[in-house]
């Protein structure tokens, strides 16, 4: 989609029966994508037939059949760098409901349990509660050097702070 564009959007229309061959290449690859389905009939609909997203697959959420290694873990980790030295590091299984949130002292304690755990996706923030997170520091270099060097997938993504209330809110809307 807008293949003119500076950054086209890879678009693919696959056969049902052969999608979990398709999400094993993607997941191998460290991509991501996103399963569009109808949601209405062909004869009940008016104009296109209307879809939805019904799943997203990445390398640090997706299940068996989407390329998991059924013995391992699958971890998808965030990592965020305090002002100082350290920093936290959480990450979970999301096949598993496995999750581990830590607070760590140094970048090197980072580096560390980043290596240890071998997450298949990192995702680092773009910004914390609307302020801009500096991508080319220092500390995110050395992240984004151990990333290559592993394999792992690195998202940059928007943070935010929020409270219970709204975290329950959210979820209980889900």
């Amino acid at each position: 989609r807008n293949k003119d564009a500076d950054e086209p959007i890879a678009m693919a229309g696959v056969p049902i029966h052969a999608l979990d061959n398709y999400l094993q290449r993607i997941v191998r690859d460290g991509l991501s994508c996103e399963i569009v389905s109808q949601v209405e009939t062909a004869s009940s609909a008016k104009g296109p037939v209307k879809r939805e997203i019904t799943r997203i697959v990445t390398p640090g959420v997706s299940f068996d059949g989407d390329g998991l290694e059924e013995r391992e873990f699958n971890y998808l980790a965030s990592v965020c760098i305090d002002n100082r030295e350290g920093g936290a590091l959480s990450y979970g299984d999301v096949s598993t409901g496995h999750l581990r949130v830590q607070e760590l002292e140094s970048i090197d304690a980072i580096i560390e349990a980043i290596r240890r755990i071998r997450p298949s996706e990192l995702i680092i923030p773009s910004s914390i509660n609307g302020i801009t997170v500096e991508k080319t520091s220092a500390k995110i270099k050395t992240i984004r050097k151990l990333t290559r060097e592993l394999g792992i997938r690195i998202v940059f993504r928007p943070f935010e702070n929020i409270s219970r209330e709204k975290l329950s809110k959210r979820l209980g809307e889900l």
